[in-house]
């Protein structure tokens, strides 16, 4: 996703499955940072989806919670290759 970069049907299945962990973030607030994730350091495989809400909104959300920057560098220190949010898109 981004200038430049291929059109999805052009991206290798690969780095899309395998090991996943999902970590529950709740009420963690307008952004999910490092220290959300810290307790699970040691135990990242390279597939990282983040819960951050009890309920899935039926209307849109405008409080929805983001990835701060620094967290996909911490994420990405830890060869993590892919995250997931379940804020709306």
């Amino acid at each position: 996703y981004g200038a430049g970069a291929p059109a999805i049907d052009a991206v290798a299945l690969e780095p899309f499955l395998g090991p996943c962990r999902v970590i529950h973030a709740l009420d963690a607030g307008p952004l999910v940072r490092p220290e959300h994730l810290a307790p699970f350091a040691d135990q990242l495989p390279p597939r990282v989806l983040v819960r951050t809400m009890r309920h899935a909104p039926t209307t849109w959300w405008p409080d929805f919670t983001a990835f701060a920057p620094d967290t996909i560098a911490w994420l990405a220190a830890r060869d993590v290759r892919l995250v997931g949010i379940d804020a709306q898109s």
